[in-house]
C-alpha cells in the first residue's frame, strides 16, 4: 500500500536566502533517506515560504518490504566439540540469530560444512521509521548557523513553532523540537493570524490559500512577475525585474501584492544605474523605465498583504525610498567635486597583495600595455593610456565605496562630467574578461556586471595564493584554454 506523506516545519521568519535552498536540500535528503530505508516513493513536491518548509512525497510505501536473511556461521568442525556438544562459537552464532543452535542449517561447500541461518525479517512501517527519517533530514540540512531555544536539545535555522505530519488524512506520530506533530499550521500573519487546519496531504495548497498563504515559491514568483508587469504597463513603461530580485521577493512574502510609487524627479539627475541599484539592493523594489530605457520617476514594491488602504502603503514605501535616493544624490554631488586624476595618489596606498604591488602599480602596468596595444590597433595612444591610468580611480569615489558593483560605470559618468573625450569615458565602462590564477578570486574579482571571470582553478589544480613565488617563471594562467577565453570575448563583444 502507498500513501502521500506531507511534512511541514512552521518557523519564525527564515533568512531570505535560506528559503529555497533549504527546501531543495530537504527534498534531496528525503529522497536519499527513503531510498536508504527501502521505502519506494514517487515525486517529491517542495514548498517554501518565509514561515515554513514543507515536502509532499507521493506514492510512498507504508511499509518496508520483508527481507530474507542469510548468514554464515562457524564451520561444523568448530561448532561441536569431541563429545558432540555445541561449542561457544555455535551457541553465540545461534543467539545472534535469535534461534536455538539446533534450528541452524548446515551448508556443504568444497571447503567443508558450515552452520547457516536462513530467516525473514519483517519490514518496518512508515510510522515506526518516520521519527528517525525526520531527524536525519533536519540534522543534515545545510544550515550555516543553527539556533537553540527553550530547553530542547534540537537546533534549527529558526525556532520551530508547528509541525505537520500527515499520511493522506492521517496524523503520524512525530515529536521533535519540543513540538508534537498535528495538522495545524501557521496562516498569514495579518490576514489569518489563527491556526490553519490541513485536512489532508492533497489539500495542503488549497487549505493554505484560504488563509492567504501561497505555499509554492514558483507560483509566488509568477504572481509577482505578472503583477509587476501590469503595474509597469499602467505607468506607461516596463519594469526592471532581475531573476535574483524576483526570487528574493518571493522568499520575503506569502501573499505578494505589487504596489507602485513615485519619487521626486530631481533624483533623475543621478545616474540611473545608481537609482536602480539602490532600489534593488536596499528596498527590494523594481525600477520603471520608458520605451528608450530611460528611468522614470516611479518604482514598484512588493507588499506581503492585500491592504485595504493601498495609498498608505504607497506613501510608506515612498517615505522609505526618499532618504536612500538623498544619500545617492549626496555621493554623486560630492564625487563631482573631484577629477578622476585626483584619486591617483591615493591608489598608491591601496594594496590587495603585497607581491603584486598597489593599485597604482597595476594602473601603470595597464598604461604601458595600452600604449603598446594602441600602436598595434591604430587607436589614439594618448587616449588609451589616459583611460588605462584612470581605470581604477572610481574605486575610491564615495559612490563606488557604497555600491562596489558600480565600478567602471561610475568612472564613465565621472569622466564625461569633467569633460574628458568620449572614447576615454566609454573605455572606463568596457566589457571585461578577467583571467585569474592562484589568487583570492572572490575578493579581487571585478564587481561590474560587464565583467566575466575565468579562473584557472576550473581547469587545473592551483597552489594556495599565499604560497606563490612571483619570481617563478611558471605561468599558471596557461591552464586556461585559449578557446574558452575567446568564446568569452566573443560573447562580450556580441560577435
Amino acid at each position: 500500500m502507498t500513501t502521500t506523506l506531507l511534512i511541514e516545519i512552521g518557523v519564525e521568519e527564515l533568512p531570505t536566502k535560506a528559503v529555497t535552498a533549504l527546501a531543495t536540500a530537504g527534498r534531496d535528503l528525503w529522497a536519499q533517506a527513503l531510498s536508504d530505508a527501502a521505502l519506494a516513493h514517487g515525486n517529491i513536491d517542495t514548498f517554501a515560504t518565509p514561515r515554513r518548509l514543507a515536502w509532499r512525497i507521493h506514492d510512498l510505501a507504508e511499509k518496508q518490504p520483508d527481507q530474507k536473511i542469510e548468514r554464515k556461521g562457524p564451520s561444523l568442525a568448530a561448532a561441536k566439540d569431541k563429545d558432540g556438544n555445541w561449542t561457544k562459537a555455535a551457541l553465540g552464532f545461534a543467539a545472534s540469530c535469535g534461534v536455538e543452535a539446533s534450528d541452524l542449517g548446515i551448508e556443504e561447500t568444497p571447503k567443508g560444512a558450515w552452520l547457516t541461518y536462513h530467516g525473514e525479517q519483517a519490514g518496518q512501517t512508515l510510522e515506526t521509521l518516520l521519527p528517525e527519517l525526520f531527524r536525519h533530514v533536519c540534522d543534515n540540512l545545510p544550515i550555516a548557523k543553527r539556533m537553540r531555544w527553550g530547553d530542547n536539545e534540537q537546533s534549527f535555522v529558526r525556532p520551530v513553532l508547528t509541525l505537520v505530519a500527515l499520511a493522506d488524512e492521517r496524523i503520524l506520530p512525530l515529536d521533535y523540537f519540543g513540538v508534537r506533530a498535528g495538522r495545524d499550521t501557521l496562516g498569514h500573519r495579518v490576514h489569518h493570524p489563527e491556526p490553519v487546519s490541513i485536512q489532508s496531504a492533497a489539500s495542503y495548497e488549497a487549505d493554505l490559500r484560504a488563509a492567504h498563504v501561497i505555499a509554492s515559491h514558483s507560483e509566488r514568483m509568477e504572481r509577482i512577475r505578472e503583477q509587476v508587469e501590469k503595474e509597469a504597463a499602467a505607468l506607461g513603461g516596463r519594469a526592471i525585474l532581475p531573476e535574483a530580485l524576483l526570487i528574493e521577493n518571493a522568499s520575503l512574502t506569502e501573499w505578494p501584492v505589487a504596489i507602485s510609487g513615485s519619487f521626486d524627479e530631481r533624483y533623475l539627475a543621478v545616474p540611473q544605474e545608481v537609482l536602480i541599484t539602490t532600489m534593488q539592493d536596499n528596498q527590494k523594489t523594481c525600477a520603471v523605465v520608458g520605451a528608450c530605457g530611460k528611468i522614470q520617476p516611479h518604482f514598484i514594491a512588493i507588499a506581503n498583504l492585500e491592504s485595504q488602504d493601498p495609498a498608505t502603503v504607497r506613501k510608506g514605501n515612498e517615505k522609505v525610498i526618499r532618504p536612500r535616493f538623498a544619500d545617492a544624490e549626496f555621493f554623486w554631488q560630492q564625487d563631482l567635486k573631484h577629477r578622476l586624476a585626483d584619486y591617483l595618489p591615493r591608489l598608491e596606498a591601496v594594496t590587495y597583495q603585497d607581491k603584486l604591488g598597489s593599485l597604482a602599480d597595476k594602473t601603470r602596468r595597464l598604461e604601458t600595455l595600452a600604449r603598446e596595444l594602441a600602436a598595434v590597433t591604430g587607436a589614439d595612444a594618448e587616449h588609451a593610456a589616459t583611460a588605462a591610468r584612470l581605470s581604477k580611480s572610481d574605486l575610491l569615489s564615495e559612490m563606488v565605496m557604497e555600491f562596489p558593483e558600480l565600478q567602471g560605470i561610475m568612472g564613465r559618468y565621472y569622466a564625461a562630467a569633467e569633460g574628458l573625450p568620449a572614447d576615454i569615458a566609454a573605455a572606463l565602462d568596457k566589457p571585461q574578461v578577467a583571467l585569474f590564477g592562484p589568487s583570492w578570486v572572490g575578493r579581487w574579482r571585478p564587481y561590474s556586471d560587464k565583467a566575466e571571470v575565468v579562473w584557472a582553478g576550473d581547469f587545473a589544480e592551483l597552489p594556495h595564493p599565499d604560497s606563490i613565488n612571483t619570481n617563478d617563471a611558471t605561468r599558471l594562467l596557461g591552464a586556461i584554454p585559449l578557446d574558452v577565453v575567446w568564446e568569452k570575448v566573443r560573447a562580450k563583444l556580441g560577435l
